[in-house]
């Protein structure tokens, strides 16, 4: 696929919705409610603050999609927290680099020290094995496991519904 026509822009609030089916390739247990929420308060934040970026061909259409906010807590600390990471699998290795590039070029101009990315929220999770286009994408770029966190949901969970 060529990527002549993809950009890299801000998601507009008309795009929440279509912008569903990426999120949940990321994360399955995320309800359209739970995202409308989350999307629609990232929108209106200054982009100096948090936002969401679009990977989209010319015609809107979706090839992926990040979620980022600031976290300045702590003024020693500044760090950009990407919450979503998430591209179809033709486009990783071109659009993912470049995604990649926009995020760090944003955390540098907000005088980070820093981005975290939530691997919890990558669709099928390969870090350790080195299956996942999208976790080696950005193992190669320089990121590195901080923790490792293990989750088992409870009976009374699957149960219910």
């Amino acid at each position: 696929m060529t990527t002549e026509n993809i950009s890299i822009t801000p998601l507009q609030s008309h795009q929440i919705l279509q912008a569903y089916p990426l999120i949940q390739t990321g994360d399955r247990n995320c309800s359209l409610a739970q995202w409308k929420n989350d999307a629609e308060r990232l929108i209106q934040l200054p982009e100096h603050r948090g936002g969401i970026l679009a990977v989209q061909n010319a015609n809107s259409y979706l090839h992926g999609l990040t979620t980022y906010e600031l976290d300045d807590t702590l003024p020693q600390q500044r760090l950009l927290h990407i919450h979503y990471f998430i591209i179809v699998d033709l486009l990783v290795e071109t659009m993912g680099p470049r995604l990649l590039r926009r995020l760090e070029n944003l955390s540098e101009s907000l005088e980070c020290q820093g981005i975290t990315i939530n691997l919890s929220n990558l669709p099928n999770i390969g870090l350790l094995a080195g299956c996942n286009t999208s976790t080696s994408l950005l193992t190669r770029a320089g990121y590195k496991p901080q923790t490792i966190m293990l989750t088992k949901e409870s009976s009374l969970s699957q149960h219910a519904g």
